[in-house]
């Protein structure tokens, strides 16, 4: 068992520490694996969440995917965390060798961007 495995043990341990420059990073695959729901984020006060990892991605098997290609409630997690929050977006390099680390930046970027424009339609 982990013992720091949820959003509820996570925010516990902020308030049990209660120490002003310590946050959670959410991230959608682990808030979707560990029971969480997109809702649960709006409890967390802002101050406590400095940035989001982003990337959707499925549960069986465990898998990060471009925004969008996955099953993952991303559309519902981005409306429940605070406007303007920051995203890092965590997608792994595909093994392609003919692919460069640029070209798959490149890609990451344009993805995102695509499916936040979509989003906000």
């Amino acid at each position: 068992a982990r013992p720091l495995a949820t959003l509820t043990h996570a925010t516990r341990l902020l308030e049990v520490a209660n120490r002003r420059n310590a946050g959670i990073c959410v991230d959608p695959l682990h808030l979707a694996r560990s029971g969480g729901r997109p809702d649960d984020l709006r409890a967390i006060p802002r101050g406590r969440l400095p940035y989001a990892q982003w990337s959707d991605g499925t549960l069986a098997p465990v898998s990060r995917q471009l925004s969008g290609e996955g099953e993952l409630e991303l559309a519902a997690i981005l409306t429940a965390l605070p406007p303007a929050l920051p995203l890092s977006v965590e997608v792994p390099m595909p093994t392609d060798p003919t692919l460069t680390t640029r070209s798959w930046c490149r890609t990451l970027i344009e993805h995102t961007r695509a499916w936040l424009s979509r989003y906000g339609e």
